[in-house]
């Protein structure tokens, strides 16, 4: 399934996010006469509503595939017999089909604006329910995540002091604190890990604050069943602050979350 440069090239913009033509339909009657489970490849550049394979029962898997060049039908063939052991994550949101009639093309808005009914743009404002989220991503195996960091305390006049001189560039930050994570393999099959790392801001979602971003990630690669591997993020000033409304750079006192998965560490100014 999916779509081409004929729906979506550089001067050509879209319409719709909906799969084109028949093919929810196809996905539904080939479920319904399939004696197996089905799996889905999706061949797209850009976000597609993938509600319909989502929620039919006998679609077991959706690989996206991107624009594969020469050998992209051997990639595809060695990730669906499992020869390959995937290990990538969404680059975007997937946003329901209704989307593109709540915010109109010449909206340039990120923020949700409740106003003209614009839900906001990418995952961290968009205040919808996505289809995909960004960052989702499966693996032939089974990882456990563990974060052992206390509570960790930053005086606020260190994260305000350091503001004048991280406007413009995260490089140019120093790390104030490390937090550090544990990835154990706990399937059956060796896998790379795709660990991403969140800061959720205090007073999220309001006020024009993000809901959450991205502040750093890694991959680890060929993780062996059974095996334990560390990783380290550390947390910068650029990380502990974002821009607002006027396209200022700024920090809140309060509480900061870094978030890994599902596991959190708290980061308080003092």
């Amino acid at each position: 399934m999916g779509i081409d440069q004929s729906i979506e090239s550089e001067g050509r913009d879209r319409t719709t996010i909906t799969l084109p033509g028949v093919q929810n339909d196809l996905i539904t009657q080939v479920a319904g006469c399939s004696k197996g489970p089905i799996i889905v490849v999706v061949v797209s550049g850009g976000q597609l509503d993938l509600s319909t394979p989502k929620n039919t029962a006998k679609v077991n898997g959706l690989l996206w595939a991107g624009y594969p060049g020469q050998s992209g039908g051997d990639a595809i063939a060695q990730t669906l017999y499992g020869d390959n052991n995937p290990a990538g994550r969404l680059p975007y949101t997937l946003y329901p089909g209704a989307y593109v009639n709540q915010v109109s093309m010449f909206d340039m808005g990120m923020r949700p604006n409740a106003s003209n009914g614009n839900p906001g743009r990418t995952y961290r404002f968009y205040t919808g329910t996505p289809v995909y989220e960004f960052g989702t991503g499966l693996s032939y195996t089974n990882f456990s995540v563990t974060v052992s960091n206390p509570p960790i305390k930053i005086p606020f006049d260190t994260i305000r002091n350091n503001l004048g001189d991280d406007v413009t560039s995260s490089w140019k930050s120093l790390p104030l604190a490390d937090i550090t994570m544990t990835i154990t393999n706990i399937g059956t099959k060796p896998g790379d890990y795709v660990a991403l790392g969140y800061v959720v801001p205090p007073n999220a979602g309001k006020n024009g604050n993000p809901l959450k971003y991205l502040v750093g990630f890694t991959r680890e690669h060929n993780i062996q069943p059974g095996q334990k591997v560390q990783v380290t993020f550390p947390v910068t000033t650029h990380d502990l602050s974002f821009v607002n409304e006027e396209g200022q750079r700024e920090t809140e006192r309060g509480e900061w979350v870094f978030e890994i998965e599902e596991k959190k560490v708290s980061i308080f100014w003092i």
